[in-house]
């Protein structure tokens, strides 16, 4: 079996809007303090790696991550619109006990059928994992045989890794992304693998 490309998926570390358990989305906030912590493990942990390229998505919590790891290792870090985070229009901000009370069944949905729901004024989960594995596809071929990282958000890393692992998406929430984790795949010949599932370093 021939690995074509490394695949690190990042999701950034710790902000306020997650401590408070918020849908973040498109806010732009910083990272806490324990997030910084957190990327600075990161870029500790990636001295062990052989990348060829970082690439983030643009809002800042995620640049924030990956400019450490960037700096450990020499590297700049790429801006890459398809990484960005799932658009949860009118639930941007609020908790999912204040989505529930403006729309419940909006929410019921997104909790047990994910890929086939879309928040309230926001971006289709479905069609954010087509947009997010579209965006991985073109960087595995553009850095064929080497390493590459890709440090994005929680619900776009569940999309891609229970695609990975199990195409029924039976186990979206029950999979375990904590903010500041890596997970690994493989390109191998066309298709994504699993390498290693989410660890925090």
């Amino acid at each position: 079996m021939k690995v074509e490309t490394v695949i690190y998926l990042v999701r950034h570390g710790e902000t306020v809007l997650n401590a408070e358990g918020r849908f973040r989305g498109r806010r732009d906030p910083p990272l806490n303090d324990q997030g910084e912590r957190e990327a600075q493990a990161l870029a500790r942990w990636c001295r062990r790696t052989q990348l060829a390229a970082i690439y983030s998505s643009p809002l800042l919590r995620t640049r924030q991550t990956a400019e450490p790891i960037g700096d450990t290792l020499g590297l700049p870090v790429r801006l890459e619109q398809g990484l960005l985070d799932l658009d949860y229009g009118d639930w941007t901000g609020l908790t999912k006990e204040e989505a529930r009370a403006t729309n419940a069944a909006a929410l019921a949905r997104f909790l047990t059928r994910p890929m086939s729901s879309r928040p309230p004024g926001g971006e289709s989960v479905y069609r954010m994992g087509r947009r997010v594995r579209r965006t991985i596809d073109r960087m595995a071929e553009r850095h064929r045989g080497g390493g590459v990282m890709a440090v994005s958000h929680e619900v776009p890393l569940r999309a891609i890794i229970t695609s990975v692992t199990n195409p029924e998406t039976r186990d979206f929430w029950d999979l375990n992304v904590p903010p500041g984790s890596v997970t690994t795949l493989l390109a191998v010949e066309g298709r994504l693998v699993m390498k290693e599932m989410p660890i925090r370093p």
